[in-house]
């Protein structure tokens, strides 16, 4: 199976209905896949490039 990467940045995505909902169905639909949610790991918008790159780099497809 692909490697399948989901990048989600949403300023507010607790708050967010659909964007929870979303991401929450594909993770169950589809349990090997990757989500990154850059609010929850960079609360403070220090985004780790190199960590970040890592992710884009082993997958197959993103999103």
């Amino acid at each position: 199976m692909k490697h399948i990467l989901i990048i989600s940045e949403h300023p507010d995505s607790d708050g967010s209905t659909a964007n929870t909902l979303i991401i929450n169905e594909v993770q169950k639909q589809l349990p090997d896949v990757e989500v990154r949610r850059l609010d929850k790991l960079y609360p403070d918008y220090q985004i780790n490039v190199p960590a970040e790159q890592e992710a884009l780099s082993r997958a197959d497809v993103i999103v």
